[in-house]
This record gives structure tokens, C-alpha cells and sequence, in this order.
């Protein structure tokens, strides 16, 4: 209890800062990895990571959590970012690999984004984590460009997206700036968002 009153408390000073959600969140998991940086155990992190998403659930948002994985364009990098997740039987949603001639960006949805992203991260790898929107439609013609259209006409500037299929519906992933704006068209235009509850498997 003396672990959640410390959290609670760290987590209101916080709240009154003008970041935004994501931002909040991240700069108080790594608060308190210092505070604790003397029991620098993956147990303890991951308690502590378990804690925060509890008390930022109650929070109504529609974003999850994307890894950003930054690999050098030479053999073997890939398969050991995937061989690490596959030991922590964390499963691949969906995933898109952007190159540049230097280095990819891995950008994968998995089962368990904040266990990822910590085993990443002690194992060397560059790894970042990102709010996005996952857009559920019907996986049939024309129904991604409608939702596209509604968020552009609005003046929502979408920085990239990808698409999957997720229990017999299209899914379009996208990161944006405007995450405010898209969230009130989202509402107004009774477009359907995935959860991360849906893929905790």
C-alpha cells in the first residue's frame, strides 16, 4: 500500500503538468525506475509498469501502444528482436518495416507492449513507444477511405499507417499529431477504435 500512495501521489503532481497522456505516463515510469534504481530487478519494473497502466486506465483515451524499433540494415538484427519476444512469449499482432539505407523502423502491435518494450531496452536494443490509433471497418471496398476522409477533411494530417486484419475486421493503424482532433471526429463520425485489452491473449 505504501508502494500504490507513492504512485498516486507521483502520478497527481504529474497530471498538472500541461503534457500530454502518453508523455505523463512515460515520465513516471522513469521516475520511478530511478527511485527504485537500487532494486533494478525486471520483476520490479514491470510491477511498477503493471501499476501505472492501472491508474492511467481510468483515463478514456484511444490510443495503444506501438514499439518503434530502430534495427541497422544488416543481417541478424531482425531475428534477434524477434527471437527476444518469442522467449517472452509475447505475440506479433501486426507490424511494418520502414527503411532507410542506414537503419529500419520495426514498428510492431503486440500482446504485451510495456514487457516488450523493457525487454528491449535491457537488451541494448533502440526502442521507442508510441501512441497510435487503431481504426476498426468493415473489411469490405471503400470503408478505409471513408474513415481516411472523415480525419483529413477535418484537418487531421495523419504521419503514416498500415492495415491489418483483426477478428474478421479491417484494422487501419495510424500515428498522429492531432491526437484531440481525430478523437472528436472519431466520435462524432461513430467510428469504432481498438483497445489494448484486445490483444492481451
Amino acid at each position: 500500500m505504501e508502494l500504490y500512495s507513492v504512485l498516486c501521489t507521483l502520478y497527481s503532481v504529474l497530471c498538472t503538468l500541461k503534457n500530454n497522456r502518453f508523455t505523463l505516463r512515460m515520465e513516471l515510469y522513469s521516475v520511478l525506475c530511478t527511485l527504485y534504481s537500487n532494486k533494478n530487478r525486471f520483476t520490479l519494473r514491470m510491477e511498477l509498469y503493471s501499476v501505472i497502466c492501472t491508474l492511467y486506465s481510468n483515463l478514456k483515451v484511444m490510443t495503444i501502444k506501438q514499439l518503434s524499433i530502430f534495427i541497422e540494415n544488416k543481417s541478424g538484427t531482425l531475428i534477434r528482436v524477434l527471437d527476444l519476444l518469442s522467449r517472452a512469449n509475447i505475440q506479433i499482432i501486426a507490424s511494418t518495416i520502414a527503411d532507410t539505407q542506414d537503419y529500419g523502423i520495426f514498428r510492431v502491435l503486440c500482446s504485451a507492449p510495456g514487457q516488450a518494450f523493457l525487454i528491449l531496452k535491457d537488451n541494448g536494443i533502440n526502442v521507442q513507444l508510441a501512441d497510435v490509433m487503431a481504426i476498426t471497418i468493415d473489411d469490405e471496398p471503400g470503408r478505409a477511405a471513408q474513415a481516411v476522409k472523415a480525419l483529413s477533411d477535418a484537418g487531421v494530417n495523419i504521419l503514416y499507417m498500415y492495415s491489418f486484419l483483426w477478428k474478421g475486421k479491417g484494422v487501419l493503424t495510424m500515428r498522429t499529431e492531432e491526437v484531440a482532433l481525430a478523437e472528436k471526429v472519431i466520435q462524432e463520425n461513430n467510428i469504432q477504435v481498438l483497445d489494448e485489452t484486445e490483444f492481451i491473449l
